[in-house]
């Protein structure tokens, strides 16, 4: 075994306890797996004892159980979260995460990023410098959620008796303090649709027809809004950088510099108040910020130094900077 898998698993967060699981925490893990029935829609068979019990003990080809991690995340004896991980695979750099699940009552309060970060942290720190997954093609929960996590598709899929799975993979390097030409890190990048309708159409056909019909936007929101500004950005010429702090407590959309000013753009699926600007604009550590751009689902505003227009407005970004007297710096 090498140094590398003397991992010790209460590193990987220091906001819950952590327990290797097994075949006593059966009932447990089954009791949260019940409650993601998208998951295995995508990714069948329905949870039972047996899937559990062969999940626990599941390897890849020329792995070994010292190589597995199949561990669970307790806030105050409740379990949260689980997740399976291979140390060095497919390469000896490399965690695969084969699976990552919260319970369904825990979603959407930012908790599973939150721990998918502090695990980032801990694995860089051991001398790992990749993370690779994979989900299941159309399921866009599932990738909304790992792209959040900074993930990007790496461009191979493979075919599995489910479906397609679409492999994703994520650098665990710093993130550059502010992202210009100059303080690009090559090996961070997003990945999007050039064109947002091709985006819709590669999501299955029920929730095609559900944001057609119902307008229903649901969990498909934020990445339609950000795919769709991005979109406008390059169509207008601009180049596309964000910013993600590495512990994940910054984290800001785009920005577009101008010969006087950094601008950072948030893009807003709610009418939330945007923290990340603020800090931004607040924080003396960024001189060269002195205002933001929100677009969204909003009306045309200004407000703390934050500018707000609709969404559909970011084909007109430039133009706008330009008519204030600004230059771009592309």
């Amino acid at each position: 075994m090498s140094g590398r898998a003397m991992l010790h698993i209460s590193q990987l967060s220091t906001k819950y306890k952590i327990n290797k699981m097994g075949e006593e925490d059966v009932s447990r893990i089954l009791h949260l797996e019940n409650g993601n029935p998208l998951y295995f829609a995508y990714c069948p068979p329905k949870p039972c004892r047996e899937t559990v019990l062969n999940d626990l003990k599941a390897l890849p080809e020329g792995k070994s159980l010292e190589d597995k991690f199949y561990i669970g995340f307790f806030e105050n004896d409740s379990l949260i979260a689980i997740m399976d991980f291979i140390l060095s695979f497919p390469k000896e750099d490399t965690i695969f995460i084969g699976l990552f699940m919260m319970d369904s009552k825990e979603s959407g309060k930012g908790k599973g990023s939150a721990i998918i970060a502090e695990a980032f942290t801990t694995w860089k720190s051991e001398g790992y410098k990749k993370v690779r997954l994979a989900y299941m093609k159309g399921n866009m929960q599932s990738r909304s959620f790992w792209r959040k996590c900074g993930f990007t598709e790496t461009g191979v899929e493979k075919e599995n008796e489910h479906g397609i799975a679409v492999i994703m993979e994520c650098n665990c390097l710093q993130f550059p303090e502010l992202p210009l030409k100059g303080n690009v890190e090559e090996s961070k990048y997003k990945l999007y649709y050039m064109d947002t309708g091709l985006l819709i159409s590669s999501l299955d056909e029920e929730a095609q027809e559900d944001l057609r019909v119902n307008k229903n936007l649901g969990v498909y929101k934020g990445a339609l809004y950000e795919n769709f500004v991005a979109e406008a950005f390059v169509k207008q010429g601009l180049g596309l950088y964000y910013y993600k702090k590495e512990n994940a407590s910054l984290e800001e959309d785009f920005f577009v510099r101008t010969q006087n000013a950094l601008v950072p753009v948030e893009v807003k699926a709610n009418s939330n108040q945007s923290k990340a600007l603020s800090t931004l604009i607040s924080n003396k550590r960024y001189q060269d910020i002195s205002f933001g751009i929100k677009l969204g689902d909003v009306n045309v505003g200004y407000a703390n130094q934050i500018y707000t227009f609709p969404y559909f407005c970011a084909f007109k970004l430039k133009e706008y900077l330009k008519k204030k007297d600004f230059h771009m710096d592309m």
